[in-house]
């Protein structure tokens, strides 16, 4: 591979896990516990979440692995 492959790969990466950094804020930023998730059954209401029904189960499952620190996840690590 040449050089400017590589380069081109490393951004489309790069923006790739910004994209997944912002879908991850906006899923958490808008976390609701009246949502439908894992151990709640709510599917009667709709799901608040600004993602919709995959939110508010990715929120949720982050929420109860990691609590608060949920949001650590946001800043990539070099």
């Amino acid at each position: 591979m040449t050089e400017s492959n590589v380069n081109k790969r490393h951004e489309f990466i790069g923006v790739l896990v910004l994209l997944l950094a912002v879908l991850l804020l906006f899923c958490l930023l808008s976390y609701n516990d009246r949502d439908p998730s894992f151990n709640a059954l709510s599917a009667v209401t709709p799901p608040q979440n600004m993602v919709g029904k995959i939110g508010a189960y990715v929120s949720d499952l982050f929420f109860q692995a990691f609590g608060m620190s949920s949001f650590m996840f946001l800043f990539p690590w070099v």
